[in-house]
């Protein structure tokens, strides 16, 4: 067997960066022209046992019927094998397909070398790591993508391990310098990962290399500064403190990193010259969560025609005071109150229905406004249900009392917005209603029709951009969801905007791009909505640097704060590794909220991401799906959802 493990196969398949497939031998490029016959190679590389036809049809071809999918599979695999001949590169039963056994791949290769004792076979094979876990293969299909997302994860993060704990033992061993070259290529492809700093901290102070030993951190804590504005873990700072501490040739090194003093001594320097009205020679940065020294503003000199602090904070008390005076004359003269992001000219010329339920909407229920919900509601109620006695079709009215409707009664929502639509097929806010609705029983493909309609039609509105977000990211369409995220930004509504943002880094599972786009979270948010960007920033830092003795207490803040949204949580825990914890939070707010709170959405629809196959196949979903009304819905308009399509 150990024989076999190391020979050389007839075929290599490329996994790490572009996919490719090369004969050995001769070294022919063999790659399939389709990219699902790369995608099913390349699965049934990694997955490395029988599957069956069923299973890899849906995986590829979803979007399809039964017959048209196992149709497709069978045209794929005979492509693959007119290409390459017979047999050789997959092995055929009746109902499964396997990869044959003269392919191997360099993923395969470098976990081979890595368990081989030998850096020197293990730094050729990590030479081959050329990019992300098949880079080339996004938007195959909804469950395939699914997969490879997760699966970049898992494979990234065993090949890093391996390949560490090959280090350590050859630094046990004595092989100093070969586990410094296996560590400089992990930080080429993990450069954030903190345990790979480390282990490249100790074999450079072992080598007796202490610039090496500044070079490395101070090149870390740059890095971290610059793409996530934070710094090393305390773990990290200890030990080099330590390893620059046991060289007397190096100054004492300062507790904040390798270029906090830089501030201090340019102080320093201020004032031993007297320049009372010199400015600095650089703006300082002030990084959010930081433990660096920084100057602060009040150490700063007064530059020449600047306003004294004290003046300027009485002329924004005094601007904001005139503001909100303007605003009380304004909105009184209305005699209404307009939803959150929605136009005032078009509160004021809709019905006393349609008024009264855009104010609902627009109250966040995580903000600090007090609203009478239960008299507004019956004001809604009754409005829409004297203008029906007058207008039995009228689209407005009906629509409300849609949205009026408890969602234990989710056939008779349907019916309402159905019958509205019918009557006023271009009414933006009938189509976000229904968009919204066919989201929340797992039709998000059907819903984008709705949505991108009204969204065509009003761009300024915060809940139907939202609304087409989530639909989006749910019909795993990140690319058109980041689109519209992006053009929110420039509509002055930023605490909005941010909300798009962080709900498509949460579902995209883009730690990187959450962390980085918090670096300075927006101004004046209210405590709840502060704390969850924070916990946000925490996490994807966290995934980022490898710091995966902090997930649980990231699980237990998760589970705590009440005042995130569901699916927001549910995306995080499930990422964290607490499927169990997600699924509670899924089934604890749904059963809260099917009686009350008839304009919030009852928090089961996140349960149809991409992301989130593994959940749905928990054993309780069954159970779940009937107890929410949804397995009777489904029967009574015979359509499935999109994920059992």
């Amino acid at each position: 067997m150990l024989e076999k493990a190391f020979q050389e196969p007839n075929f290599r398949v490329c996994c790490l960066g572009r996919f490719k497939l090369v004969e050995v031998g001769s070294g022919t490029d063999m790659t399939p022209a389709s990219r699902k016959s790369r995608a099913l190679v390349g699965y049934l590389c990694i997955v490395e046992r029988p599957i069956g036809r069923e299973r890899l049809a849906s995986l590829l071809w979803g979007d399809r019927g039964d017959e048209q999918a196992r149709a497709s599979l069978r045209q794929a695999i005979y492509e693959l094998r007119s290409m390459l001949g017979g047999n050789r590169l997959l092995k055929l039963e009746r109902e499964t397909v396997a990869i044959g056994d003269d392919v191997g791949t360099d993923v395969a290769a470098i976990m081979t070398a890595a368990q081989s004792g030998s850096l020197e076979q293990l730094e050729q094979a990590l030479s081959e790591w050329r990019g992300d876990f098949f880079e080339d293969l996004p938007s195959i299909d909804e469950a395939f993508d699914a997969w490879l997302q997760s699966e970049r994860i898992r494979v990234q993060g065993n090949l890093v391990n391996a390949a560490l704990e090959a280090a350590k033992t050859g630094m046990a061993r004595g092989e100093i310098d070969p586990a410094r070259k296996i560590v400089n290529v992990l930080q080429q492809h993990d450069s954030t990962n903190e345990i790979v700093l480390r282990l490249g901290l100790q074999l450079d102070h072992l080598a007796g290399d202490t610039a090496a030993v500044h070079r490395r951190y101070e090149r870390f804590c740059e890095l971290l500064k610059s793409e996530l504005d934070t710094t090393p873990a305390t773990e990290s700072l200890r030990l080099f403190q330590e390893l620059t501490a046991r060289s007397s040739e190096e100054p004492e090194i300062v507790a904040h990193g390798p270029r906090s003093d830089v501030a201090d001594k340019e102080r320093e320097l201020r004032h031993q010259e007297g320049a009372k009205d010199a400015a600095p020679s650089g703006p300082p940065s002030i990084a959010r969560g930081s433990a660096r020294s920084v100057l602060a503003p009040s150490d700063l000199p007064l530059a020449p025609g600047r306003l004294d602090r004290k003046w300027l904070v009485v002329i924004v008390v005094v601007v904001a005071c005139l503001g909100a005076l303007a605003w009380a004359i304004v909105s009184r003269s209305y005699n209404t109150v307009p939803a959150v992001g929605t136009p005032v000219s078009s509160v004021t010329n809709a019905s006393p229905a349609v008024a009264a339920e855009r104010l609902l909407l627009g109250i966040d229920a995580n903000s600090e406004q007090t609203v009478d919900l239960a008299g507004t509601e019956k004001a809604a109620r009754a409005a829409a249900q004297r203008i029906l006695v007058r207008d039995p079709n009228n689209g407005e009215a009906l629509g409300v009392l849609a949205v009026l409707t408890p969602y234990t009664r989710l056939r008779e929502i349907d019916r309402l917005l159905a019958r509205a639509l019918r009557s006023d097929p271009t009414n933006v806010q009938l189509l976000n209603w229904h968009g919204r609705f066919l989201t929340m029983v797992g039709r998000s493909h059907e819903a984008l029709g709705d949505l991108t309609r009204a969204y065509d039609r009003d761009r300024t509105t915060p809940s139907i951009a939202a609304n087409l977000v989530l639909a989006l990211l749910l019909s795993q369409r990140p690319e058109e969801a980041r689109e519209i995220v992006d053009l929110f930004r420039y509509r002055g509504q930023q605490e909005e905007s941010s909300l798009l943002h962080v709900k498509y880094f949460l579902y995209t599972r883009n730690w990187f791009g959450l962390a980085n786009y918090l670096r300075v979270p927006p101004d004046h948010l209210s405590p709840a909505r502060a704390a969850f960007f924070r916990l946000c920033r925490e996490t994807a830092i966290a995934f980022v640097t490898r710091e995966r003795d902090k997930f649980p207490s990231l699980r237990a803040s998760w589970r705590n704060e009440t005042a995130i949204e569901p699916d927001d949580t549910v995306q995080a825990l499930s990422a964290l590794g607490d499927a169990g914890g997600a699924l509670d939070v899924i089934q604890t707010v749904a059963s809260s909220r099917r009686n009350a709170d008839l304009l919030i959405d009852p928090g089961w629809q996140t349960i149809f991401g991409p992301g989130l196959i593994s959940l749905r196949r928990d054993s309780r979903m069954a159970a779940l799906f009937a107890q929410w009304g949804l397995s009777d819905y489904w029967r009574a308009v015979n359509h499935l959802p999109d994920f059992m399509r």
